[in-house]
């Protein structure tokens, strides 16, 4: 829906208060009676005119780098509260000309009744005491499940991962809550699910307030970054990390050796970086939270020239890279163990998403979503009450504070710790311009007509197509009360409002 017209109708007074101010400067502004005609040599005048275009657009982009300002640049700075006096009316506006909004939804009139749908049950389960433990969260470029020997019965490319599984905790029906690099931030680092076609980084409501597991993290003296290999300012990664509170980042720009570990297309190759990244850890004071994603495994799918022919090349193009990277985290961790900080360091490690398919069993709504979800410890024994628990990638956070026993005043409803004992496990996803609910062996997938179709799972991922069942109903429900509080949440500003709570 356009905008523009309701934006006029909420602010005539403004729109008329300045239509008579230019009005009046117009007129006040002083005519000239012999004003010169000055003619310069096309010479003269061409570049001069080159040179204001160019100027012009490099202020309205705001700078060299990789992507253009956007209004969530305001609040990448402490404190991030005066972001909004940052922006000014034009540049929002312009900025999100072209970005459909989400529409309001009224599934309930009655508030109580959509959060007693959507409230978690408040529980004290930690697995430590409030120790100050270091938290390392890997994300790993398109690391889809069917790349995994996890849970398959076939080897599958990536041997490393596999072995760390075994070590620690295996989420077996794991799940993004995107299909996107650019969606799984959000979901990952602030429990944002990807529930709108417009991705929440670029979305017009990129400003609204997050409380990122790094915010909550720096007000209990945790040092706090980000990693990436790619250029910044690719995929705004480097303002949402920010928005979210991890207050580094390196990227592309700060790699020490840029032109000997290009891949020639998105950034560094992963195992050097990996590198930088271990070591770079061990400068921080303690503890640290902080997160990595990966960069190898995506298209082009480029892995360096003295590793070519030496991982499988299976029969995707991405095989191959998906090899090289867990390659690269395997010699990560071959060098964290030698670091002061690795036996006191809790490890997350998923996927942003999956990717092409070759896998029948893969090759449906379910396999889409599907990624591997390990939680390992050097030094503890992680267990959880149901490893099989449906988990999703909002789960992280409130998994991460469970874990530390760190209470979260401020937090929103679409996450659950898989620490919990009395919480079920549930996905949310968007997909096909269809809401998707995965509860129990249940999958639901509502339509923008809120047509609603239930599914049977059968492990692993088959499912069937159902007649209404009694759970249905249920469930249906419960799916409403999530895109409500997604969407007029969104359009409010209020996901954390302690009235909801």
């Amino acid at each position: 829906m356009d905008q523009g017209p309701q934006l006029a109708l909420n602010y005539w007074p403004v729109l008329l208060a300045g239509t008579i101010l230019i009005a009046i400067i117009a007129w006040l502004y002083p005519k000239s009676k012999n004003a010169m005609n000055v003619r310069l040599k096309l010479y003269i005048a061409a570049p001069l005119l080159i040179s204001f275009l160019a100027l012009n657009i490099l202020i309205i982009r705001g700078g060299l780098q990789l992507k253009p300002l956007r209004p969530n640049h305001a609040f990448t700075l402490n404190p991030n509260i005066l972001g909004n006096l940052v922006l000014n009316t034009p540049f929002s506006l312009i900025a999100t000309s072209n970005i459909q909004p989400v529409q309001r939804v009224h599934f309930f009139s009655n508030q109580s009744e959509l959060f007693n749908l959507i409230r978690k049950t408040k529980e004290k389960k930690a697995v430590s005491t409030k120790a100050k433990e270091n938290v390392v969260i890997l994300i790993c470029e398109s690391f889809g499940s069917e790349y995994t020997g996890l849970g398959n019965n076939y080897k599958g490319f990536t041997p490393f991962l596999d072995s760390l599984a075994n070590q620690g905790v295996w989420m077996k029906n794991a799940y993004a809550n995107g299909r996107t690099s650019i969606e799984a931030l959000p979901s990952i680092l602030a429990s944002i699910p990807s529930l709108m076609t417009e991705p929440y980084i670029t979305s017009i409501y990129q400003t609204n307030e997050v409380v990122g597991l790094g915010n909550i993290l720096q007000k209990e003296g945790y040092h706090t970054s980000f990693f990436h290999g790619g250029k910044n300012g690719t995929m705004g990664f480097d303002v949402f990390a920010q928005n979210a509170g991890f207050e580094e980042y390196y990227g592309k720009n700060e790699y020490p050796d840029q032109d000997k570990d290009f891949d020639g297309n998105w950034g560094i190759f992963d195992e050097p970086f990996l590198q930088f990244f271990a070591h770079k850890l061990s400068t921080f004071k303690q503890p640290f939270a902080t997160g990595l994603f990966t960069l190898s495994s995506h298209p082009p799918y480029t892995i360096p020239e003295q590793y070519k022919g030496k991982f499988p090349k299976g029969d995707l193009p991405i095989h191959e890279c998906v090899a090289y990277s867990d390659n690269s985290i395997r010699k990560f961790f071959e060098t964290a163990k030698k670091q002061p900080w690795y036996s006191n360091t809790l490890f997350i490690i998923t996927a942003d998403h999956t990717q092409m398919s070759s896998q029948p069993e893969y090759s449906n709504e379910l396999g889409a979503f599907d990624v591997p979800l390990i939680l390992f410890h050097p030094s503890k024994k992680i267990t959880v009450p149901d490893d099989e628990k449906i988990c999703q990638h909002a789960d992280i956070l409130p998994t991460i504070l469970d874990f530390l026993n760190i209470e979260n005043p401020k937090s929103n409803y679409f996450g659950t710790s898989i620490f919990s004992e009395k919480e079920e496990g549930y996905a949310l996803n968007f997909s096909n311009g269809s809401y998707n609910l995965i509860k129990k062996d249940l999958y639901l997938s509502l339509n923008q007509e809120n047509q609603c179709q239930c599914f049977k799972i059968d492990p692993p991922r088959n499912i069937t197509h159902l007649q209404e069942v009694p759970e249905q109903k249920k469930l249906e429900s419960v799916l409403k009360a999530y895109i409500q509080y997604f969407n007029n949440g969104l359009i409010d500003n209020n996901w954390y409002n302690s009235q909801n709570h």
